[in-house]
Protein backbone atom coordinates (compact mmCIF):
# COMPACT_ATOMS: atom_id res chain seq x y z
CA UNK A 1 0.00 0.00 0.00
CA UNK A 2 1.12 3.32 -0.93
CA UNK A 3 1.93 5.86 2.17
CA UNK A 4 2.64 9.84 1.98
CA UNK A 5 6.24 10.43 3.06
CA UNK A 6 6.88 12.26 5.91
CA UNK A 7 6.70 15.92 5.70
CA UNK A 8 5.86 17.64 9.62
CA UNK A 9 9.47 18.08 9.37
CA UNK A 10 9.82 19.76 6.06
CA UNK A 11 7.15 21.84 6.45
CA UNK A 12 8.38 23.42 9.53
CA UNK A 13 11.95 23.92 7.94
CA UNK A 14 11.64 25.29 5.02
CA UNK A 15 11.73 28.82 4.07
CA UNK A 16 8.74 31.19 3.08
CA UNK A 17 9.54 31.47 -0.43
CA UNK A 18 9.80 27.44 -0.91
CA UNK A 19 6.84 26.88 1.57
CA UNK A 20 4.81 29.03 -0.86
CA UNK A 21 6.02 27.44 -3.68
CA UNK A 22 4.83 23.81 -2.36
CA UNK A 23 1.82 24.53 -1.43
CA UNK A 24 1.13 26.54 -5.24
CA UNK A 25 2.37 23.28 -6.36
CA UNK A 26 0.31 20.75 -4.10
CA UNK A 27 -2.85 22.57 -5.66
CA UNK A 28 -1.69 22.76 -9.43
CA UNK A 29 -1.27 18.64 -9.64
CA UNK A 30 -4.15 17.57 -7.04
CA UNK A 31 -6.68 20.15 -8.05
CA UNK A 32 -8.06 17.94 -10.99
CA UNK A 33 -7.41 14.44 -9.20
CA UNK A 34 -9.30 15.28 -5.71
CA UNK A 35 -12.57 16.24 -7.99
CA UNK A 36 -12.47 12.28 -8.49
CA UNK A 37 -12.62 11.28 -5.01
CA UNK A 38 -15.49 13.07 -3.30
CA UNK A 39 -15.21 12.49 0.26
CA UNK A 40 -12.23 14.35 0.70
CA UNK A 41 -13.25 17.42 -1.27
CA UNK A 42 -14.33 19.58 1.34
CA UNK A 43 -11.11 19.20 3.11
CA UNK A 44 -9.33 20.16 -0.33
CA UNK A 45 -11.62 22.78 -0.47
CA UNK A 46 -10.59 23.82 3.41
CA UNK A 47 -7.15 23.52 2.25
CA UNK A 48 -6.84 25.46 -1.18
CA UNK A 49 -8.88 28.32 0.00
CA UNK A 50 -6.22 29.17 2.44
CA UNK A 51 -3.24 28.56 0.06
CA UNK A 52 -4.71 30.93 -1.98
CA UNK A 53 -4.47 33.40 0.71
CA UNK A 54 -1.44 32.50 1.50
CA UNK A 55 -0.07 33.18 -1.53
CA UNK A 56 -1.98 36.61 -2.20
CA UNK A 57 -0.37 37.33 1.24
CA UNK A 58 3.14 36.26 -0.26
CA UNK A 59 2.64 38.17 -3.19
CA UNK A 60 1.51 41.30 -1.36
CA UNK A 61 4.44 41.47 1.10
CA UNK A 62 6.50 41.25 -1.90
CA UNK A 63 5.66 44.04 -3.56
CA UNK A 64 4.66 46.41 -0.88
CA UNK A 65 7.20 49.39 -0.15
CA UNK A 66 7.09 48.91 3.52
CA UNK A 67 8.21 44.93 3.43
CA UNK A 68 11.17 46.26 1.95
CA UNK A 69 11.67 48.90 4.22
CA UNK A 70 11.39 46.39 7.00
CA UNK A 71 13.52 44.16 5.34
CA UNK A 72 16.07 46.91 5.51
CA UNK A 73 15.58 47.67 8.95
CA UNK A 74 15.69 44.01 10.03
CA UNK A 75 19.03 44.06 8.56
CA UNK A 76 20.53 47.28 10.48
CA UNK A 77 19.20 45.91 13.77
CA UNK A 78 20.49 42.54 13.31
CA UNK A 79 23.98 44.58 11.95
CA UNK A 80 24.02 46.50 15.27
CA UNK A 81 23.48 42.70 17.32
CA UNK A 82 26.22 41.46 15.51
CA UNK A 83 28.39 44.03 16.87
CA UNK A 84 27.28 43.84 20.46
CA UNK A 85 27.31 39.95 20.63
CA UNK A 86 30.75 39.48 18.70
CA UNK A 87 32.07 42.06 20.73
CA UNK A 88 31.07 40.02 23.89
CA UNK A 89 31.99 36.79 22.65
CA UNK A 90 35.46 37.93 21.73
CA UNK A 91 35.88 39.51 24.97
CA UNK A 92 34.83 36.96 27.16
CA UNK A 93 36.95 34.35 25.42
CA UNK A 94 40.78 36.93 24.28
CA UNK A 95 40.46 39.59 26.61
CA UNK A 96 43.85 40.57 28.76
CA UNK A 97 42.93 42.98 31.01
CA UNK A 98 40.50 41.10 33.66
CA UNK A 99 37.61 44.26 33.99
CA UNK A 100 37.30 43.89 30.18
CA UNK A 101 37.35 39.83 30.55
CA UNK A 102 34.96 40.34 33.61
CA UNK A 103 32.51 42.36 31.60
CA UNK A 104 32.44 39.63 28.23
CA UNK A 105 31.73 36.77 30.60
CA UNK A 106 29.07 38.90 32.49
CA UNK A 107 27.27 39.57 29.54
CA UNK A 108 27.96 36.71 27.80
CA UNK A 109 25.12 35.17 30.17
CA UNK A 110 22.54 37.01 28.21
CA UNK A 111 23.47 36.87 25.02
CA UNK A 112 24.01 32.91 24.92
CA UNK A 113 20.36 32.81 25.96
CA UNK A 114 19.39 34.59 22.68
CA UNK A 115 21.95 32.35 20.24
CA UNK A 116 18.56 31.67 17.93
CA UNK A 117 17.30 35.03 16.94
CA UNK A 118 18.53 34.83 13.83
CA UNK A 119 16.23 32.28 13.06
CA UNK A 120 13.11 33.31 14.35
CA UNK A 121 10.00 35.41 12.70
CA UNK A 122 10.10 39.40 12.47
CA UNK A 123 8.05 39.47 15.70
CA UNK A 124 9.43 37.09 18.00
CA UNK A 125 12.49 39.03 17.21
CA UNK A 126 11.16 42.23 17.62
CA UNK A 127 10.24 40.84 21.30
CA UNK A 128 13.52 39.27 22.09
CA UNK A 129 15.77 42.01 21.24
CA UNK A 130 13.40 44.42 23.96
CA UNK A 131 14.42 41.83 26.25
CA UNK A 132 17.76 41.69 25.28
CA UNK A 133 18.03 45.53 25.79
CA UNK A 134 16.14 45.68 28.83
CA UNK A 135 18.75 43.31 30.07
CA UNK A 136 21.40 45.73 29.34
CA UNK A 137 19.94 48.33 30.75
CA UNK A 138 19.71 47.49 33.98
CA UNK A 139 22.25 49.01 36.11
CA UNK A 140 24.64 46.73 37.12
CA UNK A 141 24.53 44.98 33.26
CA UNK A 142 25.02 49.21 31.73
CA UNK A 143 28.31 49.56 33.84
CA UNK A 144 29.68 46.39 32.06
CA UNK A 145 28.26 47.70 28.57
CA UNK A 146 29.98 51.21 29.02
CA UNK A 147 33.02 49.99 30.18
CA UNK A 148 33.42 47.47 26.57
CA UNK A 149 32.36 50.81 24.82
CA UNK A 150 28.61 48.89 23.34
CA UNK A 151 26.14 51.90 25.16
CA UNK A 152 26.19 53.73 21.88
CA UNK A 153 25.44 50.46 19.84
CA UNK A 154 23.08 49.16 22.22
CA UNK A 155 21.26 53.02 21.94
CA UNK A 156 21.08 52.43 17.99
CA UNK A 157 19.86 48.58 18.61
CA UNK A 158 16.69 49.82 20.67
CA UNK A 159 16.24 52.55 18.13
CA UNK A 160 16.13 50.31 15.50
CA UNK A 161 13.68 47.66 16.80
CA UNK A 162 11.56 50.26 17.96
CA UNK A 163 11.33 51.89 14.03
CA UNK A 164 11.04 48.21 13.09
CA UNK A 165 7.62 47.53 15.30
CA UNK A 166 5.95 50.65 14.48
CA UNK A 167 6.43 49.93 10.90
CA UNK A 168 5.42 46.78 11.28
CA UNK A 169 2.12 47.57 12.67
CA UNK A 170 1.22 49.88 10.04
CA UNK A 171 2.26 46.98 7.30
CA UNK A 172 -0.13 45.00 9.23
CA UNK A 173 -2.95 48.03 9.24
CA UNK A 174 -2.11 48.43 5.51
CA UNK A 175 -2.55 45.14 4.95
CA UNK A 176 -5.84 44.52 6.05
CA UNK A 177 -7.49 47.62 4.51
CA UNK A 178 -6.29 45.49 1.20
CA UNK A 179 -8.11 42.53 2.27
CA UNK A 180 -5.11 40.25 3.05
CA UNK A 181 -5.98 37.63 5.30
CA UNK A 182 -3.27 37.84 7.42
CA UNK A 183 0.91 37.73 7.27
CA UNK A 184 2.84 34.88 5.46
CA UNK A 185 3.90 33.66 8.97
CA UNK A 186 0.14 33.95 10.71
CA UNK A 187 -1.24 31.89 7.82
CA UNK A 188 1.60 29.51 7.46
CA UNK A 189 -0.17 27.76 10.50
CA UNK A 190 -3.41 27.36 9.47
CA UNK A 191 -1.80 25.83 5.68
CA UNK A 192 0.15 23.29 7.29
CA UNK A 193 -2.38 22.13 9.67
CA UNK A 194 -5.41 22.00 6.58
CA UNK A 195 -2.59 20.16 4.82
CA UNK A 196 -2.50 17.61 7.85
CA UNK A 197 -6.06 17.16 8.10
CA UNK A 198 -6.37 16.49 4.24
CA UNK A 199 -3.03 13.95 4.16
CA UNK A 200 -5.25 12.04 6.82
CA UNK A 201 -8.03 11.66 5.27
CA UNK A 202 -6.37 10.38 2.64
CA UNK A 203 -4.59 7.76 3.97
CA UNK A 204 -7.53 6.54 5.80
CA UNK A 205 -9.62 6.16 2.99
CA UNK A 206 -6.54 4.76 0.93
CA UNK A 207 -6.40 1.92 3.55
CA UNK A 208 -10.54 1.34 3.67
CA UNK A 209 -11.57 1.96 0.19
CA UNK A 210 -12.49 -1.31 -1.82
CA UNK A 211 -13.65 0.53 -5.48
CA UNK A 212 -11.04 0.04 -7.34
CA UNK A 213 -11.47 3.03 -9.43
CA UNK A 214 -11.74 5.49 -6.30
CA UNK A 215 -8.23 4.03 -4.81
CA UNK A 216 -6.62 3.83 -8.10
CA UNK A 217 -7.35 7.50 -7.92
CA UNK A 218 -6.15 8.12 -4.04
CA UNK A 219 -2.65 5.85 -4.78
CA UNK A 220 -1.84 8.45 -7.49
CA UNK A 221 -2.65 11.68 -5.57
CA UNK A 222 -0.32 9.96 -3.04
CA UNK A 223 1.98 9.36 -6.05
CA UNK A 224 1.83 12.70 -6.62
CA UNK A 225 1.99 14.25 -3.05
CA UNK A 226 5.03 12.30 -2.89
CA UNK A 227 6.89 13.92 -5.65
CA UNK A 228 6.16 17.17 -4.49
CA UNK A 229 7.26 16.15 -1.42
CA UNK A 230 10.52 14.86 -2.23
CA UNK A 231 11.18 17.53 -4.74
CA UNK A 232 10.92 20.10 -1.35
CA UNK A 233 13.23 17.71 0.70
CA UNK A 234 15.71 18.57 -2.37
CA UNK A 235 15.13 21.90 -1.88
CA UNK A 236 15.12 21.98 1.69
CA UNK A 237 18.67 19.69 1.39
CA UNK A 238 20.43 22.16 -1.14
CA UNK A 239 19.43 25.37 1.36
CA UNK A 240 20.85 23.67 3.95
CA UNK A 241 23.99 22.82 2.59
CA UNK A 242 24.83 26.50 1.42
CA UNK A 243 23.72 27.19 5.43
CA UNK A 244 26.46 24.55 6.27
CA UNK A 245 29.14 25.45 3.61
CA UNK A 246 28.37 29.10 5.29
CA UNK A 247 28.44 28.05 8.71
CA UNK A 248 31.66 26.23 8.06
CA UNK A 249 33.56 29.43 6.72
CA UNK A 250 32.61 31.63 9.66
CA UNK A 251 34.61 28.52 11.64
CA UNK A 252 37.15 28.97 9.92
CA UNK A 253 37.16 32.60 10.14
CA UNK A 254 37.04 32.55 13.46
CA UNK A 255 39.98 30.21 14.35
CA UNK A 256 42.17 32.58 11.74
CA UNK A 257 41.08 35.08 14.07
CA UNK A 258 41.85 32.97 17.30
CA UNK A 259 45.30 32.22 15.49
CA UNK A 260 45.72 35.71 14.67
CA UNK A 261 44.78 36.88 19.00
CA UNK A 262 47.69 34.04 19.63
CA UNK A 263 50.31 35.06 17.43
CA UNK A 264 51.21 38.33 19.01
CA UNK A 265 51.98 36.70 22.39
CA UNK A 266 53.95 34.19 20.80
CA UNK A 267 56.22 36.56 18.95
CA UNK A 268 56.11 38.62 22.53
CA UNK A 269 57.44 35.45 24.26
CA UNK A 270 59.46 34.83 21.17
CA UNK A 271 61.32 38.44 20.92
CA UNK A 272 61.87 37.82 24.98
CA UNK A 273 63.78 35.06 24.44
CA UNK A 274 65.76 36.01 20.82
CA UNK A 275 68.47 37.94 21.60
CA UNK A 276 68.73 41.28 19.67
CA UNK A 277 71.57 42.63 17.73
CA UNK A 278 72.24 45.05 20.77
CA UNK A 279 72.60 42.39 23.20
CA UNK A 280 74.66 39.99 21.19
CA UNK A 281 76.93 42.78 20.54
CA UNK A 282 77.00 43.67 24.70
CA UNK A 283 77.94 39.93 25.20
CA UNK A 284 80.60 40.11 22.58
CA UNK A 285 82.00 43.11 24.23
CA UNK A 286 81.64 41.26 27.42
CA UNK A 287 83.26 38.22 26.49
CA UNK A 288 86.53 40.20 25.08
CA UNK A 289 86.27 41.93 28.27
CA UNK A 290 86.69 38.47 30.24
CA UNK A 291 89.12 37.46 27.79
CA UNK A 292 91.43 40.32 28.08
CA UNK A 293 91.21 40.41 31.90
CA UNK A 294 92.01 36.59 32.07
CA UNK A 295 95.35 37.46 29.70
CA UNK A 296 96.26 40.23 32.32
CA UNK A 297 95.80 38.13 35.41
CA UNK A 298 97.42 35.43 33.54
CA UNK A 299 100.76 37.60 32.64
CA UNK A 300 100.67 39.08 36.48
CA UNK A 301 100.61 35.96 37.96
CA UNK A 302 103.65 34.35 35.66
CA UNK A 303 106.39 37.15 35.78
CA UNK A 304 107.23 36.52 40.10
CA UNK A 305 107.54 32.52 38.86
CA UNK A 306 109.97 33.70 36.22
CA UNK A 307 111.99 36.34 38.74
CA UNK A 308 112.33 33.42 41.38
CA UNK A 309 113.69 31.28 38.62
CA UNK A 310 116.36 33.76 37.42
CA UNK A 311 117.39 34.07 41.27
Amino acid sequence: MLKILPHSRLLDRLLIPDYVQFFADIKIVLDDRVAMVPRIQALWNALATIVRQLDESFMWASTEPETKRLAKLDTERGNMLILIFNSIRDLSRFAADPDMLESGLALRDITDNYADIKTVPYPSKTTMIINIVQEMEKPENAAHIARIGQSANLAMLKAKNLEFENLYIVRNETMYAHHIHGSVSSLRKHVTEAFRLFCTAVTGLALTETDPDLKAELDAIIELMNAEITKATAVLHRRLGTLKARKEKEKEREKEKEREMERPAAQSDAAALSPTAETVENAEENIETAADISVEGANTHTEPQTDRSQE
